[in-house]
């Protein structure tokens, strides 16, 4: 109990220097609670997911990726950040429009209750709340066999955008953004290969503040996710590469790289690393189980300084569901 105190305090101090440096500064690196993504498939795999993007995190990480929807799918991410009262969470809902064409809508949210604040007025508490609502289409603009060698390629392109809402003390802060993504996918008899492209916050992202003292402009960095997949013995094992570049922020640079192994088509184990130039490394380890038209991610970042996270993910394909029924 002493220690999730200690825990709480720590971090509603370090909430208050950050709405200190926000309220008299322009320029401040935000939207930081979306930076490594979102998803326990993804996190499993070391953020390595901008070539793989699939499930109900893929209109976040590659947009191109919903060309190849075969249905309608809905589900969400849960985890307690640190395990110190951060919830951070997402929903999403994905269908297909027509053979090549997808969609999907998807909110994401990062929230901490009960900060301790002391004042002139006495103790208290606050709250600090981070959303964000996309809008992803993705589109096959080639698809194509390669002669006779039983080989294929397909390209697609995506675009998304993005609204940005931060609440923290009296302040509110509001921005809207644009993605741009591409994907490109080679299959040859033996196996696999992806390659991806996501360029998030397109340009730079702007979320002025109101409320506040100064009422700053603060800067969402402009990202960009490039990397690579091969799959291996019909996709049973994944091996995955990114980098991720901000524009203008080389500390914010960070290398990833996962690997995944499917034994039985209901369950998948992985494991995955990221690491910034500045020496940062983080391990994260999941897996996956299969029921009929359920999904079960899971995924585990360690940290021996702040406390290990529990990441979850469930997905639904609505569409097997509704087969389902429809045979019963």
């Amino acid at each position: 109990m002493i220690g999730r105190r200690v825990g709480i305090l720590l971090l509603g101090l370090t909430v208050c220097v950050a709405a200190s440096a926000a309220a008299s500064a322009d320029g401040v690196d935000a939207a930081s609670f979306v930076r490594d993504g979102v998803g326990a498939r993804a996190f499993g795999l070391g953020g390595a997911f901008v070539a793989i993007a699939e499930g109900s995190s893929a209109g976040f990480w590659n947009a191109a990726s919903l060309a190849d929807l075969e249905g309608v799918t809905a589900g969400g991410m849960y985890t307690d950040r640190f395990g110190q009262a951060i919830a951070f969470q997402s929903i999403s809902a994905s269908t297909i429009v027509t053979d090549g064409l997808g969609v999907e809508i998807g909110w994401i949210r990062s929230s901490i209750d009960d900060i301790p604040i002391t004042g002139d007025e006495g103790d208290g508490v606050f709250s600090e709340a981070q959303n964000l609502v996309q809008a992803n289409i993705g589109y096959r603009v080639f698809a194509s066999e390669l002669g006779q060698t039983d080989s294929r390629v397909m390209v697609s392109l995506g675009g998304g955008f993005k609204m940005y809402k931060h609440t923290l003390l009296e302040g509110q802060g509001s921005g809207t953004g644009v993605d741009l993504s591409a994907l490109a996918a080679f299959t040859c008899p033996w196996g696999t290969v992806r390659l991806g492209w996501s360029s998030q916050d397109t340009l730079g992202t702007v979320i002025q503040w109101r409320g506040t003292d100064h009422n700053p402009a603060n800067d969402v960095p402009w990202m960009n996710r490039i990397g690579g997949a091969v799959g291996l013995f019909d996709d049973r094992v994944l091996i995955a590469a990114d980098v991720d570049l901000a524009v203008g922020r080389e500390h914010l640079t960070r290398y990833r790289l996962g690997i995944e192994a499917t034994p039985i088509p209901e369950f998948a184990i992985r494991a995955g690393a990221s690491l910034s130039p500045a020496g940062r490394f983080q391990l994260a380890i999941g897996g996956t189980g299969h029921w009929q038209a359920l999904t079960l991610d899971y995924a585990y970042l360690p940290n021996g300084i702040l406390g290990g996270s529990h990441i979850f993910s469930l997905e639904i394909a609505l569409d097997d569901l509704w087969r389902r029924s429809d045979a019963e």
